[in-house]
């Protein structure tokens, strides 16, 4: 079959592998901007409903992003109405899922007035239309399938093919039945709010309110009679959302999963809910107030799946990094160290450039996820004239970020922020800094001095536009100031030292791949999977000009297996095609740029033994963005060479 919308991740990530050790080299991404200070533009117009319940949610969230008692209330009454007899005050705007709302004041039970529960529980009491229950362990044989039009219950079924496309990624089977109930009215909500489409709660076998997760035996998915009618895609996400909520019971009390924050616990389920249907208009509103609004990262709920989002776009395992963060410690600072993993603070600037809109830049600065917003504009900074220096400042909240792109008609150009991590770039391409500092880049295939050597900027192309992404690693508000400086070539000579001609002589010639090495950080479980072949059939040849050209033929496939949360998964990956670029070397030191790739990729993963089907992924990367820029500390001989980059070293030898 071909590639699915809700393919499972972990062959995102393999396939993303693939063409990473294809070209050798990959610190590269795709991204795109918005922030506290950009150029985005979202949708015109008023606010709607989404977006003030979601700015009104966000302004009332503890640090660390906790729901405390009132607004647990607020939240029910917002969603389910009863306001006076709670004591509560609906927040603006209106949502379409009830699931917070009810695991906030189910996490405050105990806290609850006796009057205050015997209003909720009568809630829970209502008897719906119809029940259906799905069992995860039986599948249905149609895990490819989102929605399969059987002679069944089509609840059953969107919810039974949710289930399997979550067990794929999740690495293992919801171990309790989902019981779907069917309601035949809405609840009463508060007067301008629209009732909920659906909700969740974990309960015991018997349907009771579970306040012990060891007798966690059911989870109830409620569906309102609000979901009739709307898009299926938009009904895909909202039930998938929901069953991941029942992975998420597993082994937790609701109170402890209000201690995690709820840009973890909604963000999560956003996300699978994009993925599983990938996108609908639902998940587009999220992506406009995260792009839209500049929040703390603790602060967001719905909207926090997009930093998944850049998470995924890297080739990371999404879903092992739930699993962490779910049995991980409580607290904003531990959950971001948990999902960062060795990305650390670093990965704030990645995800700067995925906030940028600025469409003039290229795919890299702009957002990408299922269910992205088309048409959105950003405009560049007017060009900046030669020898200018342009000042940019931004005002960037915790754990956010911001973007902005600038005209530049020299062919040099220095780059210089206060703070880190920040990222500069061109079209299609961008490095990550780690340190506060400046950055100078050669905005042509070469900026060459009058005394014939190289400047020391790195060459980036013919480009006459760059990209600025600030973010904020700390737990305040940041002023953060940019310096952008034009410079004429003879400038440039004059300021800058000269950089070392590339490649070196030792490495002309025409190289036969022998052996790859990964690292254990690679790309989660790599190391573990056991990965073997891709080294056949690949050469990699270098000219005297740096140029190089690396082919595959696809005649040795790289194959695998990996126990991923109990589940084999068996993997093969066959890549034919061709990759050029340009090289140039300072000390041991190699940089590697690709500028065009015609490269084919096909990955198949099985299940043995779990019933789930396998997924078949043939995709053209053609995008010069997915191979990138790399770095790579080089050994070579008269007949051998070793380029040891930071998550893998690959071995040739002269053909």
């Amino acid at each position: 079959m071909s590639r699915p919308s809700a393919v499972g991740r972990l062959g995102l990530a393999l396939g993303i592998l693939a063409s990473a050790t294809f070209v050798g080299c990959s610190n590269s991404s795709q991204s795109e901007p918005t922030g506290d200070a950009g150029t985005t533009t979202t949708a015109a117009g008023e606010p709607s409903p989404l977006e003030l319940f979601g700015d009104a949610l966000s302004s009332r969230l503890e640090p660390d992003g906790m729901i405390d008692k009132q607004l647990a209330l607020d939240l029910y009454a917002s969603v389910y109405g009863h306001a006076t007899e709670l004591g509560a005050t609906p927040l603006a705007g209106a949502n379409t899922e009830g699931t917070q709302a009810l695991s906030a004041v189910l996490g405050h039970w105990d806290e609850l007035t006796t009057a205050q529960q015997t209003v909720i529980t009568a809630d829970l009491a209502v008897a719906p239309a119809r029940s259906v229950t799905v069992d995860p362990s039986a599948g249905n044989g149609e895990g490819s399938a989102l929605v399969s039009r059987r002679r069944d219950d089509p609840m059953r079924t969107i919810v039974q093919n949710a289930a399997n496309q979550i067990a794929i990624g999740w690495g293992s089977i919801l171990p309790v039945s989902v019981q779907i109930d069917v309601m035949l009215d809405d609840l009463p909500t508060t007067e301008g709010h629209a009732p909920p489409w659906a909700d969740a709660r974990p309960a015991t076998a018997s349907g009771a309110v579970m306040t012990d997760p060891t007798t966690y035996g059911l989870c109830i998915v409620r569906v309102f009679p609000t979901m009739a009618g709307k898009p299926e895609m938009d009904i895909i996400a909202a039930l998938a959302h929901e069953t991941f909520h029942c992975f998420q019971f597993v082994g937790h009390t609701l109170a402890g999963l209000l201690g995690l924050g709820q840009w973890v616990v909604e963000g999560q389920a956003q996300w699978v809910g994009a993925t599983v249907a990938g996108g609908g208009s639902l998940v587009t509103d999220w992506w406009r107030f995260w792009l839209a609004q500049p929040r703390p990262l603790w602060a967001r709920t719905y909207d926090a799946f997009a930093i998944y989002a850049s998470l995924d776009r890297r080739g990371e395992d999404v879903w092992s990094i739930f699993h962490r963060m779910l049995a991980g410690a409580p607290g904003f600072e531990s959950m971001y160290a948990t999902m960062a993993g060795s990305r650390g603070t670093a990965f704030l600037g990645d995800v700067s450039v995925d906030r940028a809109v600025i469409p003039d830049l290229g795919a890299v600065w702009m957002p990408a996820g299922p269910g992205v917003p088309t048409g959105l504009s950003g405009p560049l900074l007017d060009a900046a004239a030669p020898g200018d220096v342009v000042d940019l400042t931004f005002q960037v909240k915790a754990f956010n970020t911001a973007a902005e792109g600038l005209r530049v008609n020299d062919p040099v150009v220095i780059v210089s922020s206060d703070s880190a991590p920040w990222a500069v770039g061109v079209a299609d391409d961008y490095q990550v800094q780690t340190a506060a500092g400046e950055v100078a880049l050669c905005l042509r295939n070469e900026c060459r001095c009058p005394d014939g050597q190289l400047v020391a900027a790195r060459a980036v192309g013919d480009h006459s536009a760059v990209g600025i992404g600030v973010a904020n690693a700390t737990l305040l508000p940041i002023t953060v100031q940019v310096h952008v400086t034009s410079l004429p070539l003879d400038d440039a000579c004059a300021r800058l030292a000269r950089a070392a001609e590339a490649p070196v002589a030792c490495l002309i010639g025409r190289w036969r791949l022998t052996e790859q090495v990964f690292g254990a950080d690679f790309l989660p479980g790599i190391a573990a999977a056991g990965l073997s072949g891709g080294v056949g059939g690949r050469v990699l040849v270098i000219h005297s000009d740096g140029s190089y050209t690396m082919t595959d033929d696809g005649s040795d496939p790289t194959t695998g297996s990996s126990a991923i949360g109990g589940m084999v998964v068996v993997v093969l990956v066959v890549l034919t095609g061709q990759i050029d670029g340009t090289m140039s070397v300072v000390g041991d030191q190699a940089t590697f740029q690709s500028t065009s790739a015609v490269v084919h990729l096909h990955l198949e993963e099985t299940f043995p033994g779990s019933g789930l089907p396998p997924i078949v992924v043939d995709q053209d990367l053609n995008d010069t963005s997915v191979f990138g820029h790399g770095e790579a500390v080089v050994t070579c001989a008269d007949s051998s060479l070793v380029l040891a980059f930071a998550n893998a070293t690959f071995r040739y030898a002269l053909m």
